[in-house]
């Protein structure tokens, strides 16, 4: 999500002279439609379903959280299919396909959900996120896009901040920006 996008171009330029043109793109995704999440909803948009053995569901983890995590008689936390909460294992499960049949790129959606780590450890994870922000937790655990509804800046927001008075900083209390909007992010 922080490539600069000239060097992302040089180097598709410099694959075409390549006999194997193909291009891997990996990231943690941090906000909605943009770097690796515009490239994921372009893509076919693979989903790891895991199998229930006991009542035959198949779900995905990420679709799921936190009903597909469930806490045992021992007070410890494990992995459990959504419906009939019995125990399941992620390794028993296959990609499917979810998104765009016709996009020639195949996206996978990977995260800790569908490893080893332990379920008390992605629980506690989410009951206390790092730095008390919870878009620690959907962006790095399930590799989700996410932005806290404080962060978020909407038009109106913007809007109601312009005015026709120069940039000076004669007035107390107020905050002045300049943007240059050229060919390069300045």
């Amino acid at each position: 999500d922080i490539i600069d996008e000239q060097m992302r171009e040089q180097s598709k330029q410099r694959l075409q002279a390549s006999e194997n043109p193909f291009e891997i793109d990996i990231s943690t995704p941090t906000l909605p439609d943009f770097g690796i999440d515009a490239i994921w909803q372009r893509s076919d948009m693979r989903h790891w379903f895991v199998n229930c053995k006991s009542c035959k569901y198949e779900f995905c983890f990420e679709l799921e959280f936190p009903n597909c995590m469930n806490k045992g008689k021992d007070g410890s936390y494990y992995r459990c299919c959504p419906k009939c909460l019995s125990p399941v294992d992620p390794k028993d499960g296959r990609f499917v396909m979810i998104g765009n049949t016709n996009s020639d790129t195949a996206g996978f959606w990977v995260s800790t959900l569908m490893t080893r780590l332990s379920a008390d450890y992605i629980m506690d994870r989410f009951s206390n996120p790092i730095s008390g922000r919870m878009n620690e937790f959907w962006n790095s655990v399930l590799g989700k896009p996410f932005i806290e509804y404080d962060d978020k800046v909407n038009k109106n927001e913007v809007y109601d901040c312009c005015s026709h008075y120069p940039m000076n900083t004669h007035y107390a209390g107020s905050t002045s920006m300049g943007v240059d909007v050229g060919k390069h992010l300045h």
